[in-house]
């Protein structure tokens, strides 16, 4: 029998009587890694496991604070979810931790830079060196109270490079709340990149999206 249990920030998988301990945190902790922090909390893990004859994983202290892993000044987009999670399936598995991409990244989006033309509806996309680059799908939620663009609707997709510049592709809405751009022209990096993408009118500009 399978059972999952929580003791603040840490999480148990029971299996029958053998109990295993996946140490987590908070976002803040996350962004944090304060060397204290760190160390009082394998204390407290230790005693936990002890207490409990459980087995603990911890990938606190190896988890890198990259830019890309961030949605904020703290908490955790959906980069830095995988990337924990695949750290914490090695560890379980008893294998070596995985290497930690080098994903191509706008140095100007530094985590917790304030900039007003980044607005929340943002897209942050991971383009690995192996993805196809001829199309790029986005779905989008709509939101309450604003008129949907219509289906066949040619608008365009600004993308944010690497390289801090921007370009602009053509794409269309294909269904209420997706859209498929052409991003043949994007440039392609040797270990992957992240892309900060925004949906704007056909032709337009970095800022100036719907």
């Amino acid at each position: 029998m399978r059972r999952l249990v929580q003791w603040g920030m840490t999480f148990a998988i029971v299996l029958g009587a053998l109990a295993t301990l996946l140490a987590h945190d908070t976002s803040a902790g996350f962004a944090a890694q304060d060397g204290e922090y760190l160390v009082a909390s394998k204390v407290f893990l230790k005693a936990l496991g002890e207490r409990f004859g459980a087995r603990v994983i911890d990938v606190l202290a190896s988890f890198r604070l990259a830019d890309h892993n961030f949605a904020d000044s703290s908490h955790l987009n959906y980069m830095g979810a995988d990337e924990i999670s695949s750290m914490m399936a090695a560890r379980i598995a008893n294998r070596p931790l995985p290497p930690n991409p080098n994903y191509a990244f706008p140095s100007n989006l530094r985590r917790g830079l304030p900039r007003k033309d980044i607005p929340p509806y943002s897209a942050l996309v991971l383009r690995r060196e192996f993805d196809p680059g001829a199309a790029l799908q986005l779905q989008y939620v709509q939101s309450k109270g604003v008129a949907p663009v219509p289906s066949g609707t040619r608008v365009g997709v600004v993308a944010m490079l690497p390289d801090n510049s921007t370009v602009t592709v053509p794409a269309r809405v294909v269904t209420r709340g997706r859209v498929v751009a052409d991003t043949s022209a994007l440039p392609a990096q040797s270990n992957g990149q992240v892309l900060l993408l925004q949906l704007t009118a056909a032709g337009g500009k970095w800022a100036r999206s719907r």
